[in-house]
């Protein structure tokens, strides 16, 4: 704390130094050693240089960050680095957004338009939240965060379940193993269809997401499973699952558990407990590639 009036310190050195909250009276000499803010955001570099613990995280591949400190903490790792080290730091940065409400205005207390994120965890879920954080939005831009659009995407998550409800009741205690339904090559008719879509979405999801296009990747598992899994295909094949199990189920197992794959990232706690539903309680998204 700062002491109330003047105070005279003696250094290790020997030096007289003065601590105030007020300005001291006389001759004096401001403090010539400060550790500035921003100049130390850039000590990353040389921290690592000598410490056998953090030579192993230095260089990384990614970094992310919002774009107002781009040239105060981002610039200066990179001219530390390459002064020290002769080797950049990082190969890339990701710009994150900036949450704003639902108008793209900042959100501030004396606006009154702050949303409190706990209050929208508990009434419509932590994936809702998230996601909703995610969706429509391009990096570095703003985040228009409303109540209807969480609202939105915990309407989406009712979907994904209402999808695996579906499966879980047509299979009727009929063990499905991963693989077995895409691993079969004489799909003719809506089954094809199913599939070459499924594929496809596959293509393009992993194409987004290496690309860091995240709220593209989002986009496109939303659009197939609400819009083409849901509406039109389990329409079009939901007699056929409850008739011929065994020949349409296994692909719409693999399609459903594949989609969660993707998904798991935006909504990691409806996709473990379907996933954990259809699998068993010691299996875990987390620990599957998407393929």
């Amino acid at each position: 704390e700062i002491a109330d009036g003047l105070q005279s310190l003696t250094a290790p050195i020997g030096s007289k130094f003065t601590i105030s909250d007020t300005q001291p009276q006389g001759e004096y000499l401001q403090e010539t050693d400060t550790f500035d803010t921003w100049f130390s955001s850039g000590q990353w570099p040389l921290v690592t240089l000598n410490d056998e613990e953090f030579k192993t995280r230095f260089p990384t591949d990614f970094l992310g960050t919002l774009s107002d400190i781009l040239p105060f903490w981002v610039s200066r790792m990179i001219m530390f680095s390459l002064y020290v080290k002769k080797e950049v730091p990082f190969k890339q940065v990701y710009l994150w957004s900036m949450v704003a409400d639902s108008k793209g205005q900042k959100m501030s207390k004396s606006k009154g338009n702050v949303i409190n994120p706990i209050e929208l965890v508990n009434k419509y879920g932590a994936d809702a939240l998230r996601s909703a954080l995610i969706f429509g939005v391009s990096a570095g831009s703003k985040v228009p965060l409303s109540e209807d659009k969480v609202r939105a995407m915990r309407n989406f998550a009712n979907k994904v379940w209402n999808i695996a409800r579906f499966l879980d009741t047509a299979r009727e205690g009929i063990t499905l193993k991963e693989g077995e339904g895409l691993a079969k090559e004489s799909y003719s008719g809506v089954k094809k269809e199913l599939l070459d879509e499924y594929q496809v979405l596959s293509k393009e999801y992993h194409l987004a997401m290496n690309r860091y296009q995240l709220s593209g990747g989002l986009g496109q598992i939303y659009e197939f499973l609400w819009h083409r899994f849901a509406d039109f295909y389990l329409e079009a094949l939901k007699d056929e699952a409850r008739s011929d199990k065994m020949g349409v189920l296994p692909l719409m197992f693999d399609v459903l558990v594949g989609s969660l794959r993707m998904l798991h990232p935006f909504m990691p706690y409806v996709t473990e407990a379907i996933y954990q539903n259809f699998t068993t309680k010691k299996a875990s998204l987390l620990v599957k590639q998407v393929t």
